[in-house]
């Protein structure tokens, strides 16, 4: 019978991806793939979802991102707990317990005891020569300047590689990628975080959507000028639902828009995501901030952390 559990320490969250594919790639079914965090879900949680079949497929995969947090976080009847689980697996289950780093303690061996263990030695690359590592895999090249620019949307490996991932789908007939694809498919860097903040708040993603504002702080973005550009993100949602839903198609958006399609397929994907009344709450809520703001009532910085803490 094929292995249920794994142990794995990667310190390089870029390759992690990588990895997981490579384990799965040893069973032949077609298997439904969960990330989860104990500091999120819960171990309970986590070891409810292991034992119920997957609706999706004949076989799942729960991969436990911060598993470190088992020595931390999770008291002795939910280790017990985990250990009889670990002991007697799931025959329609696979946990990939991921590590940063191997451990000391005896909850880590005696996890690593009863699965199968990797640790992960690949050698450290910074995120240019990896993505030009893994664009070489791909057959595919890109240039200098395509590179470059795509550097400024930050250090990020996996993001990077995600976007990279994207635009091999959509130059995989040149095998190459030049700078002005890079402008026709995705946002500006600027314009790329201001979207991904505003699908955190959607998303009502507290973590991620305060990690972003405050990583905006540090560009010296002032809160005045960011409001406005979160807020006409809100607008551009609210004014593109409404036409979507009154007949407009992707080939409409990118003429409106002056983008390409593929640009425009993304901008309706997120208008059937969310739905139109949690778009136009956020945007009156944002639009009082503002007014509050420029009257001089509240402290802008405090404003919109209370926002963020509320979502």
């Amino acid at each position: 019978m094929a292995a249920r559990n794994f142990v794995l320490v990667n310190s390089d969250r870029a390759l992690l991806e990588e990895k997981i594919k490579e384990i799965l790639s040893e069973y032949d079914e077609n298997i439904d793939v969960n990330y989860r965090h104990i500091e999120e879900d819960g171990l309970p949680s986590i070891l409810a979802e292991l034992n119920t079949p997957s609706l999706l497929s004949e076989s799942k995969c729960i991969i436990v991102n911060d598993a470190t947090l088992i020595d931390t976080k999770v008291n002795e009847t939910f280790y017990e707990h985990l250990l009889k689980y670990i002991t007697n697996p799931a025959p329609f289950s696979i946990l990939i317990l991921v590590y940063n780093e191997a451990k000391t303690t005896e909850r880590f061996k005696e996890l690593k005891k009863y699965s199968i263990y990797l640790e992960s030695k690949e050698e450290k690359l910074s995120s240019k020569d990896y993505l030009l590592k893994y664009l070489a895999r791909e057959s595919f090249r890109i240039t200098d300047d395509a590179m470059d620019y795509l550097l400024t949307y930050g250090d990020e490996t996996l993001l990077l590689k995600n976007m990279l991932d994207s635009l091999i789908c959509y130059k995989i007939s040149e095998k190459m990628i030049t700078k002005e694809d890079i402008l026709n498919f995705f946002l500006p860097p600027l314009e790329n975080n201001i979207f991904e903040f505003t699908n955190a708040i959607l998303k009502h993603d507290r973590k991620l959507a305060y990690k972003l504002y405050t990583d905006f702080s540090t560009q010296n973005i002032s809160i005045t000028y960011l409001l406005g550009l979160v807020i006409n993100k809100f607008q551009e949602m609210y004014n593109n639902y409404i036409l979507y839903y009154n007949g407009f198609t992707q080939n409409d958006f990118a003429e409106l828009y002056n983008v390409k399609p593929g640009r425009a397929f993304y901008m309706i994907k997120d208008i059937k995501t969310y739905s139109l009344d949690s778009i136009k709450d956020n945007l009156l809520k944002l639009n009082k901030i503002e007014f509050d703001i420029k009257k001089g009532s509240v402290d802008g910085d405090i404003a919109i952390t209370s926002y963020i803490l509320s979502i």
